[in-house]
């Protein structure tokens, strides 16, 4: 998946959005910043508007009030209605704002916004004089190191700073020289791991199979501590044997784990 020309010569991040007293992201409460953007497509994704690299336009059924004020403002002709449902042409979409501004219940609202690497320095410098020392800081997403080295230069900005960075990724990360780069820069790494298999993976992924465990295995070199999320997921990845040889893999590859925690 690649980022949008826009950002990139700009030298923007896609940001979906902040929590600044998060207890779900990584170890102790932290400010955890969520970037647009996924290397996976799990089909129990919680949330669809975090895969692309670009904003998006949401549209909320049931706020919406069926006046079409949206549709009918778009002068790009951009927002249809079909089989129920508002559909986004995002090849003719601007990204004006005019629909989400004509909408007095705010049923339809973007998601995402490009932001530069100052303007979240600042937002972090603002958020974490908040907070009560240890200060932490999260990149989470999605996939985070899908924006690619302007993450790095996130990072790299971040580690100025007196405040712990916990990484959140998945590690189907194709650019092995970014990933060993992201592991350098931060404290340690929120890993959301669900499989080993090679198959399950590759249903999901279009990472190659054998970089995702060449990840891993770096990820074990690097000795960070590692916080692990496995999601169970009915039909998918709740078979005893599944979590049993997922929790063989950990134990045994990634011993620097501190915590795993099953959702």
């Amino acid at each position: 998946m690649k980022m949008d020309n826009e950002a990139k010569e700009a030298g923007k991040l896609v940001l979906y959005g902040w929590d600044n007293l998060s207890t779900n992201d990584g170890p102790g409460v932290c400010l955890a910043l969520y970037f647009k953007g996924c290397s996976l497509h799990c089909p129990w994704c919680l949330n669809p508007y975090l895969q692309k690299i670009k904003p998006e336009i949401q549209w909320k059924r049931i706020k919406c009030n069926h006046d079409w004020g949206c549709i009918k403002s778009c002068k790009k002709n951009a927002i249809q209605y079909i089989e129920d449902t508002i559909v986004i042409d995002e090849e003719a979409c601007n990204f004006c704002g005019i629909c989400w501004e004509s909408c007095k219940e705010e049923a339809i609202k973007p998601t995402g916004d490009y932001i530069s690497i100052e303007q979240i320095i600042s937002l972090v410098e603002y958020e974490i004089n908040l907070q009560i020392p240890p200060r932490n800081v999260t990149i989470s997403g999605g996939e985070p190191l899908l924006q690619g080295y302007a993450m790095i230069q996130l990072l790299e900005r971040l580690k100025l700073f007196d405040v712990h960075i916990t990484l959140k990724s998945c590690a189907g990360i194709l650019n092995r020289e970014l990933w060993n780069s992201a592991l350098e820069l931060t404290d340690n790494l929120f890993l959301q791991i669900f499989t080993v298999d090679k198959q399950v993976w590759e249903s999901v992924s279009e990472t190659p199979f054998d970089t995702y465990l060449q990840n891993l295995y770096e990820l074990a070199l690097s000795e960070k501590p590692i916080y692990i999320r496995i999601p169970i997921v009915p039909g998918f990845s709740d078979s005893p044997e599944t979590i049993y040889n997922l929790c063989q893999f950990i134990k045994n590859s990634l011993p620097r784990t501190q915590q795993i925690e099953f959702r």
